[in-house]
């Protein structure tokens, strides 16, 4: 039986009555279901919608990275001077 929306069947994936896309991954960063056809990149082992990726600001990419940032400090006498 065709669908009365897409007029397919199975129906096309972009019809509203289509089930929805398998679930391949979990986003660790929003939570959500990493489908088919969706963008994604492993970092460290984890999953993340690209568009969550986005989202990050440079305390979280660096906790993401496992870096870790360091504050200047003036170098002992006999170092580098401008």
């Amino acid at each position: 039986m065709l669908c009365h929306t897409c007029y397919k069947s199975p129906c096309d994936c972009r019809c509203p009555h289509a089930p929805p896309a398998m679930a391949v991954h979990h986003c660790q960063y929003c939570d959500d279901s990493i489908r088919v056809g969706e963008q994604y990149v492993e970092i460290c082992g984890e999953h993340y919608h690209t568009g969550c990726l986005e989202l990050l600001d440079s305390g979280e990419w660096l906790a993401l990275l496992e870096l870790s940032s360091e504050t200047a400090e003036p170098p002992d006498e006999g170092g580098w001077t401008p």
